[in-house]
């Protein structure tokens, strides 16, 4: 005895597997993620740049990975936040310059 058939037309069945498709399937700018490997990359030779320079804050956040070297800059970012030991207003503590302004963050 054979099994019944789950949908009946050749439509339904294709149907079904667009919505299967559709619901496990992500669509994704091509250039945003060539822009976001060329971020990766930048960073992560900048990281290994100023690492061989001696700077203290590369050796904490270069990995060989790009995105572990990312994973750090955040961590490192969150710890000081916590240990409020940025002056996030302007960076100041850091002897940098932060260009955006409140609103500028991607969150506001």
């Amino acid at each position: 005895m054979s099994r019944p058939r789950q949908y009946a037309t050749a439509a339904e069945r294709q149907a079904a597997y667009r919505q299967r498709k559709t619901a496990t399937t992500i669509t994704v700018d091509r250039a945003a993620v060539v822009r976001l490997e060329a971020a990766l990359t930048r960073l992560q030779d900048a990281t290994w740049r100023a690492l061989h320079h001696g700077s203290p804050l590369a050796r904490t956040l270069y990995q060989c990975d790009p995105v572990a070297t990312l994973d750090a800059a955040v961590a490192w970012m969150v710890d000081c936040l916590q240990a409020d030991t940025i002056d996030t207003a302007s960076g100041e503590s850091l002897g940098i310059h932060i260009k955006c302004s409140g609103n500028d963050h991607p969150n506001n």
